[in-house]
């Protein structure tokens, strides 16, 4: 034995020796990594990696990418290291910056996922070709909407690296907030590898979390039904461990806490320092403490109170300062003891058994659940202490509590057997007793036949006894028969539960083919007038008759649009309007062919070319066709017409009329962009006090300038954060690119919009109209 615990220290010596010498070493580092083969994974691109620290939190890539800060750049092992060689982590109110050059020599483009390495927040910068950065955000607390990819707590982002000749260089800024120092470790995985390891995440993750929960449901209905404390605090301990392992796999913060990641922090510390707890007080009521080992029964009490007391004063610091680096450290530290205690106890109670000679039975697989968890624990710390990593992960630890949550349920079931078997064992003594009480009847009635009649008292007395005990038994069979028949009863109920379960489930099924079916219909009735309304709305080749250059921009929010546009030329005027019609989808559309058709009538037919004079009459024509004074409904449009005059060669005068809607236009000699405003009323609708009637703006202008004619869906439409675009940013936008010519202008209006509404959901009906004179 002497010898063996020798050599086991001169191991443990060396091997500590190795690896202090091993971190002593300082790589060479190289400036560019290259893709040169075909592999799967590239690991520790560290060796590549620069980095600098911006003690301020302040710096931005432009500054970054300055040339007063190239120089300041250290290669990532050196920056690691402190005087004596050794390694040290980063600086935890600092934010870090990293640079890495990857040039692609493989002949074919190919996406990648990239690794950064752990911290609260991450942004990724990569140039673009006309100068400027692409940035993509990732971290555990940036929310998910933010983020290019949602899977997993890893700081990771997707990379496509084209074939160039030239390398490019990745900016890297981490940032952490809870006090825990934020590390690199870029690494490079193909998109096949990825999702490769997902599903396998997925596929551990599902076996291990359906064998907790099915043995979750069960111990739970068991405790229901017994009402015994060890099925409470199992059941506890296994729900825990599932949360646990959902929030520190990412699955929390894929699904629950998506837009709140911060609730992931307090979700995982709140249930990785309430397993033991649990685990203890499983222990304490499963063996019976108090009377069998008192003394233990003190110690895990204690350590329990202790535990929870960690926890309160943990959650208190993360709440008040959000400081989890240190409380961790700490708490870290103080969990390794631990399977040290739960070791020690199972080992006094293996003594204690052999010591009163008693049979192990349930006994025997608690222990080895105990000791297999413990041993996975311990090969974990072990694993992470040597070799931490971003990578590190906790199979081995799942692992362990699926063996020991199997062995557990083993025991529970076993100590049920047990019970059963005093039971029969008490039964049986009984019984025996019953017997032995005749024979010694029979023997005193042999012996004793002349004192029958002074016994015959006693005697009495003793069978009124045994006929007692025989009434007990009785009545225990009689409740274990109640009992049976209640258990029938309710597989009854619950099998008739389950016919009315799949009736209903047949009904719903049937009632979702029909909607389908009729819903089909209707979206078909609304395609065919979509049809129809677009006949209505002038043709591209009626528009270029009448205008040199323009661009529309129409989307409807549904099928059919409530907002239409339209365009009237005659031999002396060019007439222009936009509309947006109360509602959208169907009742819209319908309102927009009225409308179409009621101005069309009153501009060709009635023939009135001034527009407030247009206005005015379709006001009053919108009323009459809709019934509006009888029905009182306020139904109508907001519209904006224009009516151009080309005077000579160079100028153009342009005539405005607008209901609640603004005309905006460009001089040259005028870097914004101007704006007539309409009159704050709509066409249509019966008022209760009549308002003054529209009014006729006129700006002449000169050939070349741009008309713009819009509808309030693009200034209403809000972004993933509920912003809306607004007036504001649509006249920022529109003095920035007037000068590109009109069909790079809807192109660039219509990405800026699609970049503002990105995943929300279109408000309402969009239109918009860019005319050049």
């Amino acid at each position: 034995m002497n010898k063996l615990r020798w050599l086991f220290f001169f191991w443990l010596f060396s091997t500590l020796l190795f690896l202090e010498t091993q971190a002593q070493q300082t790589p060479v580092v190289d400036t560019v990594f290259s893709l040169s083969s075909l592999q799967e994974e590239f690991n520790d691109l560290n060796h590549y990696l620069q980095i600098i620290e911006d003690t301020t939190n302040d710096l931005t890539i432009e500054d970054i990418t300055s040339e007063d800060f190239k120089s300041r750049f250290v290669p990532y092992h050196q920056a690691v290291q402190n005087e004596d060689g050794k390694p040290q982590p980063l600086n935890p109110e600092s934010a870090y910056w990293g640079k890495i050059s990857i040039k692609n020599s493989l002949q074919i483009d190919k996406e990648w996922i990239l690794f950064l390495g752990v911290a609260n927040f991450a942004e990724a910068y990569f140039p673009k070709k006309d100068g400027g950065w692409f940035i993509r955000e990732s971290g555990r607390l940036v929310p998910a909407s933010e983020k290019a990819i949602n899977l997993g707590r890893d700081c990771v982002i997707p990379l496509t690296i084209s074939h160039i000749d030239e390398p490019i260089t990745i900016y890297i800024r981490l940032k952490s907030l809870d006090h825990r120092s934020p590390f690199f470790q870029v690494h490079l995985q193909t998109r096949r590898k990825w999702d490769s390891d997902f599903l396998n995440r997925n596929l551990f993750q599902g076996i291990f979390q359906g064998i907790l929960w099915i043995l979750i449901f069960y111990h739970f209905a068991t405790y229901l039904m017994v009402k015994d404390s060890p099925y409470l605090y199992y059941f506890g301990y296994m729900l825990v461990a599932s949360i646990y392992y959902l929030s520190v796999n990412g699955f929390l913060t894929e699904t629950i806490w998506q837009e709140i990641p911060v609730a992931n922090e307090y979700t995982w510390i709140t249930t990785n320092y309430s397993i033991i707890p649990l685990y203890f007080q499983f222990m304490r009521t499963f063996f019976n403490l108090k009377e069998t080992l008192p003394r233990w029964d003190k110690i895990l009490h204690s350590w329990l109170a202790f535990k929870i007391l960690i926890l309160l004063i943990f959650l208190t610091v993360v709440v008040v300062t959000f400081n989890i680096g240190t409380p961790n450290l700490i708490a870290t530290t103080i969990n390794i003891f631990d399977p040290i205690i739960s070791l020690i106890f199972i080992i006094s109670l293996l003594i204690s058994k052999f010591k009163k000679k008693e049979a192990l039975g349930s006994t025997l697989y608690v222990v080895i659940g105990a000791s297999i968890l413990n041993g996975f624990m311990i090969y974990n710390y072990l694993d992470v202490v040597l070799h931490y990593s971003a990578k590190n992960d906790t199979s081995m630890i799942q692992m362990g509590i699926c063996f020991e949550i199997l062995f557990f349920a083993i025991a529970l079931g076993y100590r049920e057997k047990e019970k059963e078997r005093e039971k029969q064992a008490y039964q049986l003594q009984l019984i025996n007793q019953l017997r032995e009480n005749e024979r010694l009847k029979s023997e005193a009635n042999r012996i004793l036949e002349q004192k029958v009649k002074e016994r015959t008292a006693e005697i009495g007395k003793k069978n009124l006894l045994l006929e007692h005990q025989k009434e007990e038994i009785a009545a225990s069979n009689e409740m274990l028969h109640n009992q049976k028949n209640a258990l029938l009863q309710k597989n009854r109920e619950l099998e008739q539960q389950q016919e009315e379960i799949v009736a209903q489930r047949d009904y719903i099924e049937h009632k979702n083919d029909e909607l389908k079916s009729k819903n089909q219909k209707i979206t078909d009735s609304i395609r065919y007038a979509r049809t129809i309304q677009q006949a209505v709305l002038p043709t591209h080749q009626r528009l270029h008759q009448c205008l040199e250059d323009y661009f529309v921009i129409f989307r409807p929010k549904d099928i059919v649009s409530g907002d239409f546009y339209w365009m009237l030329k005659n031999e002396q005027y060019v007439f222009m309007a936009v509309a947006d019609c109360t509602g959208h989808g169907v009742p819209g559309a319908f309102m927009s062919l009225i409308s179409n058709t009621l101005l069309s009538e009153t501009v060709r037919v009635n023939e009135i070319y001034e527009p407030h004079e247009i206005l005015e009459i379709l006001h009053q024509k919108v009323i009459i066709a809709l019934r509006q004074r009888e029905k009182a409904n306020r139904d109508g449009m907001d519209i904006l017409i224009c009516r151009l005059e080309y005077l000579d060669k160079q100028d153009v005068s342009v005539a405005f009329s607008g209901a609640k809607r603004p005309l905006f236009y460009t001089q040259s000699d005028k870097p914004e962009i101007q704006e007539l405003k309409g009159d704050n009323k709509s066409v249509g609708g019966v008022r209760r006090k009549p308002k003054p009637p529209f009014t006729k703006k006129t700006v002449k202008l000169q050939r070349g300038e741009i008309l713009y004619l819009t509808t309030d869906g693009i200034i209403d439409q809000h972004a993933p954060n509920s912003c809306k675009f607004g007036t504001l940013r649509l006249k920022q936008v529109l003095s920035e690119y007037k000068n590109l010519p009109l069909t790079e202008q809807e192109k660039t209006y219509t990405e800026i919009l699609d970049d503002h509404q990105q995943t929300s959901e279109q408000r309402d009906d969009i239109t918009m109209m860019g005319i050049r004179l």
